[in-house]
């Protein structure tokens, strides 16, 4: 993943709600809009969803958009069709690869990837093809294409059955238009990955479609599909009929019709008070049937008024289809009265050795009222032959039934004449076990109402922000509502709390105090009638470090939904080492699980603060470490700390530099960018800062992998300490591919990367096989990224002499391409610290430039440092990147130094500068020009290390290729020429005009060193360095009279100023009288 491996271009901001270009071509009356966009240099990619069918089966234009780039839809296949595996949803893509006329590309001049997320679930398992480009596996497409005057519906497609040379028919339209649009359904694509894919199941499914050049991405477009089932409908008809009995009215069912199945229950007057059959549900419109409590004499004693009825229709839309007998049933009867439930629970339609036969009424969607088969169970000898017959023969099957007939398990005690509450409910399972439909009522008997279920869910609060010290005080409010209609009993709250918390005290609104046994923190509250809330509130003090996750749990007696009971807040506190908390290290618990911990529970916004020193070379830090965040091996986040995709404004940091170590092994043979950090997702606003990082191969990792060229806005990298390791010699054939990396930062607009120091072992070595590479700083490659990039004030210091085959050495290598973005790099330093580190043998490259100029946008290398260095600036090389700068504006180069290097500077691949107010002094060559097309850059008012200028006298040399007219010189004057015995006088150094004698008022010199000596007298200081081009020194005359020189080197220009030291004028005439 490093860059120029990893080279990729930009991608705009996706748009929501979009209409693509020129219309919707494909299919006819189609209706444009809704569209998550993508624009890009001239290309539009356009991904949407959209309700193919509706529960009915009637094609739709609907699109269901949040506004956001999610769709959605219900868990509900196509109706009547066959595999089972259509949704009601499908996605329609458009790809326009000149919508604006500034491209000129048609289709078949880039290539596509489309990725269909195959896991309902949190994650993404993708089958990713392309679409559009022929192959010989898929040599023709049905796609609409077109091109931008092409209307509503009027796209041309190939027959790809028909046509005798479709391929060559479709391959000629990608060369001759520029639009292709198509709508498709997973269900066209039951392969791989998707070959399990369920419509009937909720989930996200993430769907993405990109283009890429030969360089990269340079457009790319992602939605969400989310997919929820339906809610029921209430007081509604069965298909067909109600076909039981006769003379059964129709309607009043609480209906679920999802995949192609109806599901239907009903509470019903079976005896009114006179012991009369009715054809009464007493529906309230919600779900619910409210019933008297009465024993209905004449019968048996569980023989009460109400009755239910169920439907079951498993292809209510008609047309082929499954038969009742393609799927399991479940059928549960709660038995309590009370707010609990206590359910009696069977399959009422599948057929068992221990009730081959039930007698229910069987039928399609053409039976009348009253016009259901039955089996006769107890008559006919073959009952259960006949029985299975009729499920598997019919997609209609309805009873309606009494508690009665089920006086086994809980029913046996059922009292009709007890006021309560029943939940009933039925539901469908295909051949995988898979719910498909589901619905359920409640029968309120005499005074009960709302049911006899109450939802009771907790949720907990905190004031607290930031991160938590020991000592903080924290505040926790924890809220118990009940949301059901059904009053909630015995309602209680346990909150344990985490061993880095210490209880201080603890009420709640309805007068309940807490009840504590060590951590735990009980609260016993009052019964909570529907739709009310108690408020809790627990006061706490932070006892040690580490993350503070406190969790609390809500339960009463009769609660039907335990998913919301649970709530839980997490706080950051300090993590500290291993070492510093005195703990022993285990599998679960050492220096690279506390780290790797709290960054996978991370929230957006969250400061991880560390202490102390992490070693992840310790048995069993080591062991998690090469398993990664995941634990598993084999993944992405192997040998590193993966910072979660989407984790927005995250920072990883220590309280002040040098705060917090974290120790690698070294760069590990056979293992490629292990790493402290991996990040590798849609992560704007990170920043790392105050961290010791030594010892890996790469310290801080950040790569693009879609999402477009926003996806690290205003990461800030700052104030950081990273000792890399000697590199592995490796290539792509063998050893390691990757060179050793301090910092690798990708797409983003505003980072900032400063105050950074790097050291780099300099006698890293290759071999005469294998390249042993580092790189202090670099990027990935992007056309349109990096805006208001500032690289500033970083170190980059060498350790150590070359070896023999010297490994390759790069600083700073600002690596985006991005010629229309501003970007600064100032102020930064690469020096070599070992004597012996010579840059006529080492292969070190102080800054790597890529990014240049434009029109509306300024690349600045400004006050930089480089020294010791094979080159000390160097633009990308043309013979390895085949880089081409030639259309792009020179870059602003302006009081930077080069000294001591073998090149100081190198510009290639036709690009260029715009040079003044640099030192260039003690290179063997000052500045060489290798462009191929000779591209001049210019370069006045610069110092080339003495007066004489460039290629004379002791100055630094340039080969060819620049424009240097004029040269910045040094000065050098006195405040007198004459001066007295052991007095003292200004003297003035001043780089500041050029060789035509003009000041030059648009830059300054850097800092330069300046020796300042005198003959006979004294100059204060004797060592010193210019300021703002200046440099004020004080010469103080000897205490006699003669003739003085004082001597100032600057580089190579020695400059000298005579003085006359003369003796006071009382010690020449002696006027006395003698006596």
């Amino acid at each position: 993943m490093a860059a120029g491996l990893l080279a990729t271009h930009a991608i705009a901001t996706v748009e929501y709600d979009q209409d693509v270009t020129p219309t919707i071509i494909f299919g006819a009356g189609n209706n444009n809009g809704a569209f998550t966009t993508d624009r890009f240099n001239g290309v539009e990619i356009g991904l949407r969803a959209k309700l193919r069918y509706d529960e009915n089966g009637v094609p739709q234009n609907v699109f269901n958009s949040n506004g956001d780039g999610s769709y959605t839809f219900y868990t509900r296949s196509r109706p009547n069709f066959p595999d089972g595996q259509r949704g009601e949803w499908s996605f329609e893509w458009a790809v326009n690869t000149d919508f604006d006329g500034s491209s000129l590309l048609n289709l078949d001049d880039l290539s596509y990837e489309l990725g269909l997320d195959a896991d309902p679930g949190p994650g993404t398992n993708f089958l990713v093809f392309d679409p559009i480009t022929p192959s010989a596996e898929a040599p023709c497409w049905d796609h609409a294409i077109g091109n931008n005057g092409t209307g509503n519906g009027g796209g041309t497609a190939v027959n790809c059955i028909t046509d005798p040379n479709p391929g060559q028919s479709y391959a000629g339209l990608l060369t001759d238009n520029n639009v292709a649009q198509n709508s498709w359904q997973y269900g066209f694509f039951l392969i791989d990955e998707l070959a399990d894919y369920d419509p009937r199941l909720p989930g996200r499914y993430t769907i993405y479609l990109q283009a890429s050049n030969g360089s990269g991405v340079v457009a790319r477009s992602e939605i969400e599909v989310i997919v929820v089932d339906p809610p029921l409908a209430f007081d509604q008809n069965v298909t067909p009929e109600a076909i039981f009995g006769s003379g059964n009215a129709n309607g009043e069912f609480t209906t679920d019709r999802r995949n192609d199945i109806e599901l239907g229950l009903r509470g019903k007057l079976r005896y009114n008070a006179s012991g009369v059959p009715e054809n009464t549900f007493n529906s309230n419109g919600d779900g619910t049937y409210s019933f008297a409590p009465r024993l209905v004499p004449g019968g048996s004693p569980l023989r009460a008024e109400w009755g239910f009825e169920w439907s079951v229709n498993t292809n209510y839309q008609g047309g082929a289809g499954p038969n009742v007998d393609a799927y399991t049933y479940e059928l549960g009867l709660d038995a309590d009265p009370s707010l609990g439930t206590d359910f009696l629970v069977f399959d009422p339609i599948t057929p068992t050795a221990e009730v081959p036969c039930w007698d229910h009424a069987m039928g399609n969607n053409g039976t009348p009222n009253g016009g259901g088969t039955s089996a006769n169970c107890l008559g006919d000898p073959n009952a259960g032959a006949t029985y299975q017959n009729l499920i598997a023969n019919n997609n209609v099957a309805q009873n309606s039934w009494r508690y009665e007939f089920f006086a086994s398990g809980p029913i046996a005690g059922f009292d009709p004449t007890v006021d309560g509450s029943y939940r009933i409910y039925l539901a469908a399972y295909n051949a995988d076990g898979v719910e498909v439909a589901r619905s359920d009522i409640d029968i309120l008997v005499g005074s009960a109402s709302g049911g006899t279920v109450s939802d009771v869910e907790l949720s907990m609060s905190t004031t607290a922000t930031g991160t938590q010290f020991t000592g903080d005080a924290i505040t926790y409010q924890l809220v118990a509502s009940n949301t059901d209609l059904a009053k909630a009993a015995n309602v209680s709250i346990l909150n344990v709390l985490p061993d880095n918390l210490s209880f201080v005290a603890g009420s709640c609104d309805d007068g309940s105090v807490a009840n504590v046994a060590g951590q735990s923190v009980d609260f016993a509250l009052a019964d909570l009638p529907s739709g009310a809330s108690t408020i809790c509130t627990i006061d706490t003090v932070v006892a040690s470090s580490g993350t503070i996750v406190n969790s609390a749990s809500v339960a009463a007696d009769n609660d039907g939904d335990a998913n919301n009971n649970a709530a839980s807040v997490r706080l950051l506190g300090v993590i500290e080492s291993v070492a510093l908390t005195g703990d022993i290290p285990s599998p679960t618990d050492n220096d690279y699980t506390r780290i790797n911990d709290v960054v996978q529970i991370a929230g957006p916004g969250d400061q991880i603060v560390l202490n102390g020193v992490f070693d992840w070379n310790e048995s069993n830090a080591f062991a998690s470490w090469a398993l990664g965040s995941d634990g598993i091996d084999g993944t992405v986040d192997d040998w590193t700390i993966y910072v979660p995709d989407g984790l927005a404004d995250l920072t990883i940091t220590a309280t002040a530099p040098g705060d917090a170590t974290i120790k690698g092994p070294g760069d590990l043979a056979g293992v490629d960018l292990e790493g402290f950090l991996l990040v590798y997702g849609t992560n704007p606003g990170l920043e790392i800062s105050n961290l010791v990082i030594e010892d890996f191969d790469v310290a801080i990792g950040i790569y693009y992998n879609g999402g477009g060229v926003n996806v690290y806005d205003n990461l800030t990298i700052i104030d950081n300490f990273i000792a890399m390791p000697r590199d592995v010699a490796g290539n792509s054939q063998g050893g390691e591919a990757f060179q050793n990396i301090g910092i690798h930062y990708s797409f983003g607009d505003n980072i900032l990367i400063a105050r950074n120091v790097i050291e780099i072992p300099g006698d890293s070595a290759s071999t005469a096989s294998l390249r042993a590479a580092q790189v202090a700083m670099q990027s990935n490659t992007s056309g349109g990224a990096y805006e208001g990039l500032v690289i500033e004030d970083n170190e980059i210091r060498i350790l150590l002499a070359q070896a023999e085959i010297p490994a390759g050495i790069i600083g700073i290598w600002e690596n985006g391409n991005a010629h229309t973005s501003n970007i600064t790099v100032r102020n930064n330093r690469f020096i070599n610290l070992d004597p012996a580190n010579d840059p006529s043998l080492n292969d070190q490259e102080a800054f790597r430039i890529t990014s240049h100029s434009s029109a509306s946008s300024t690349t600045r290398y400004e006050g930089n440092y480089a020294e010791g260095a094979n080159v000390g600036y160097g633009w990308l090389s043309f013979d390895t990147y085949g880089a081409d700068f030639s259309t792009r504006d020179p870059i602003e180069f302006v009081s930077n130094t080069a000294v001591d290097n073998l090149t100081g500077i190198l510009i290639d691949s036709n690009g260029a500068a715009d040079l003044s107010c640099n030192r260039i002094h003690g290179n063997d060559l000052g500045l060489s020009n290798i462009t191929q097309a000779g591209r001049i850059s210019l370069a006045d008012d610069n110092w080339w290390g003495c007066n004489a200028g460039p290629n004379a006298g002791d100055c630094d040399a340039y080969d060819t290729g620049l424009t240097t007219d004029r040269w910045l010189v040094a000065g050098l004057t006195a405040d007198a020429g004459t001066v007295l015995i052991n007095s003292t006088t200004g003297l003035n150094l001043d780089l500041r005009s050029n060789s035509d004698g003009n000041e030059v008022t648009s830059c300054t010199l850097p800092a330069t060193p300046v020796i300042l000596a005198a003959n006979e007298g004294s100059v204060t200081p004797a060592v010193g360095a210019t300021s703002a081009a200046l440099l004020d020194a004080d010469y103080t005359a000897p205490g006699f009279a003669t003739g003085d020189t004082v001597t100032v080197t600057v580089d190579a220009e020695v400059l000298t100023v005579d003085f006359t030291v003369e003796l006071p004028v009382d010690s020449i005439f002696n006027d006395r009288f003698e006596n």
